[in-house]
């Protein structure tokens, strides 16, 4: 997977309503790069349906969050990458969550009334995190 191929595809692949986020992902690709989901945050998640950011903030919480709304990724994105910091894609989620970040996901779904996040988060939380 490379870059350029991915989000070329992301196009015709993902709704109207990501095009948005996806042209400024164009515009700023110079400072996108490949990771693995352990290594790097923040963190776009490239799923087949959705494409997720994963992503921490020191000074809200101990744990990353996962954003699945694409204009708040996009308004997220365009701020960190005002920074001139890197932004990371991959096709995986990160490997090792913990109850408590399973269950803060779970918590920001059901404030938000994010109802496929909300099944996502129960299912992973049954699997225990796996």
């Amino acid at each position: 997977m490379n870059i350029e191929s991915l989000l070329d595809s992301a196009f015709h692949y993902y709704p109207d309503d990501f095009v948005p986020l996806l042209q400024h992902l164009n515009k700023c690709s110079n400072q996108l790069k490949l990771s693995t989901p352990d290594k790097h945050l923040p963190l776009l998640i490239f799923k087949p349906k959705d494409i997720y950011l994963w992503i921490k903030d020191d000074g809200v919480s101990d744990y990353p969050f996962l954003f699945t709304d694409p204009e708040e990724i996009l308004f997220i994105l365009y701020q960190h990458l005002s920074t001139g910091e890197a932004v990371y894609l991959s096709r995986e989620f990160p490997l090792h969550l913990t109850t408590e970040q399973i269950q803060e996901n779970i918590d920001k779904c059901l404030l938000e009334d994010d109802q496929d996040g909300l099944k996502y988060w129960v299912r992973l939380l049954k699997n225990e995190g796996h």
